[in-house]
């Protein structure tokens, strides 16, 4: 009797539940699940908490990698970050529930934090960053929508946008060459800002479209998503035509018409019952283009830091989770560390050779641990536990597992029993069984209610876990 690895379905009953009732440190497939890797140190520490990342390509193909924390902007080099915050103006003062938001524009790379003027620096030249030109607002959040530099969540007014002059980031006089302004009236405050052909405004109760107009209007605006707004600033993020975001009422997919419900009666119910309220400011989500799934980081029970990563696959809408520490996540592209520039033994490297800290302009997820450093997923496997939905294997009453084969391709997987005689009573679990040359796993477990764990040790060397294979089970009849 195979039982296998369905979609992670937390917030569903365990008993005839159609997918998992866990998928901890894996990465969800098409049809089980993947390894994911420890977040491994790679660059020196920013001075305090990241609150804010972004890796940009100049016009020639040259990669440029920026950080922000409460009173620095950085510019990584190699594996280090120098300071390259203003000379003028005194430190920054990013207050604690804003990240720094970036974009590229031209050859010149632009930063906004709600409390101080943006920021702007030279993509190809630039050491330091300096007061963009212009007087333009200060806001939270940023985009580029066609030729307009847009920032949304105005200090004066957070439910307004402005914008720049077409094709210049440096002009921001209302009525010149199309800059203007537009406050949304009923929809809260500017929550995000999506940039691109057409900009979509994500405000606390509505989704907001910018659509390029004649001059001298230079967008119009429709509310095309009327009592849905975002929860989480920093968790709006592009998926291919669409935009993956936090609602009040959970997670959903946008995709430029309405808004679609992708963890409704699978995690929503886990998230909310998990997530620091108190941080919502935290949460900062990603795209892996390659794997085809957002990275959503968040803190979960008492304190700041972000605990938990949950995963989206979104072809296939399946979802697992990952623990692990981190300050930020965000989307990088490698700078390119040539090997020749290797010094030392192989045994003293910190950084194995198939990281992308050597793979010049390659995307990749970066992210901040709680020491404040750039690191990357690329240490080794973490322990992965894969539990199945509940069944009644025999239901007339109870039954026995003898044997139990793990459908993967590693023989270090063990399997543990869970089971319970009601469906109030408590899950108990038998000992790990370990694999035997066969590939079995023996055990004596028996109840009315059964469910199968698989655990994988860390470090271990594995690539895809299907399910498991009830090999021998017996009826005992009734308790």
């Amino acid at each position: 009797m195979k039982l296998p690895f369905g979609p992670w379905l937390p917030d569903l009953p365990a008993l005839g539940n159609p997918g998992n009732t866990d998928a901890k440190n894996v990465i969800p497939g098409s049809n089980g699940y993947m390894p994911w890797y420890a977040v491994n140190p790679y660059s020196n520490a920013l001075t305090a908490r990241a609150q804010g990342a972004f890796a940009t390509k100049d016009n020639a193909g040259t990669v440029h990698v920026y950080a922000g924390d409460a009173t620095k902007l950085y510019l990584l080099s190699s594996a280090t970050w120098t300071d390259a915050s203003r000379l003028v103006g005194g430190a920054y003062a990013c207050p604690t529930d804003t990240q720094w938001r970036f974009v590229k524009y031209g050859s010149t790379a632009i930063a906004v934090n709600g409390a101080d003027a943006p920021q702007a620096i030279s993509l190809s030249a630039g050491a330091n960053f300096a007061a963009l030109a212009g007087s333009p607002p200060t806001g939270r959040h940023i985009a580029v929508v066609r030729e307009f530099v847009v920032i949304g969540n105005i200090t004066s007014a957070q439910n307004r946008v402005q914008w720049s002059s077409s094709n210049n980031s440096t002009s921001w006089t209302t009525g010149t060459n199309e800059a203007n302004q537009q406050d949304i009236p009923d929809g809260g405050i500017v929550q995000a800002i999506v940039g691109g052909e057409v900009g979509y405004v994500f405000m606390e109760r509505q989704i907001v479209r910018m659509v390029r107009v004649p001059a001298p209007i230079t967008f119009q605006f429709d509310v095309v998503e009327q009592a849905r707004g975002a929860l989480a600033p920093y968790c709006v993020v592009p998926v291919g035509s669409g935009v993956f975001y936090l609602s009040a009422d959970g997670f959903f997919y946008f995709d430029g018409v309405q808004s679609q419900p992708i963890g409704e009666n699978g995690i929503d119910q886990t998230f909310f019952s998990e997530v620091n309220t108190s941080y919502y400011d935290r949460i900062s989500a990603v795209v892996d283009p390659v794997r085809k799934l957002v990275f959503v980081a968040y803190p979960a029970g008492g304190g700041g830091i972000c605990n938990k990563i949950l995963c989206w696959h979104w072809p296939e809408r399946r979802w697992s989770y990952v623990v692990q520490d981190v300050e930020l996540l965000y989307n990088h592209f490698g700078l390119g560390v040539g090997l020749d520039s290797i010094s030392g033994t192989l045994e003293s490297q910190s950084l194995s050779f198939d990281s992308t800290a050597y793979q010049g302009g390659n995307q990749s997820i970066g992210a901040f641990n709680s020491a404040h450093k750039l690191s990357f997923f690329d240490g080794s496997s973490l322990e992965a536990v894969m539990t199945t939905a509940e069944a009644q294997i025999n239901e007339t009453g109870r039954a026995q597992v003898q044997e139990v084969a793990p459908l993967v391709d590693t023989s270090s997987a063990t399997i543990s029993i869970g089971s319970r005689e009601t469906q109030h009573g408590s899950v108990s679990y038998s000992a790990e069984s370990s694999q035997n040359s066969a590939g079995i796993c023996p055990t004596r477990s028996s109840g009315r209610f059964l469910r199968a764990r698989m655990t994988i040790p860390a470090a271990t060397t594995w690539n895809y876990a299907q399910g498991v294979d009830l090999v021998k089970v017996s009826s005992m009849g009734m308790r």
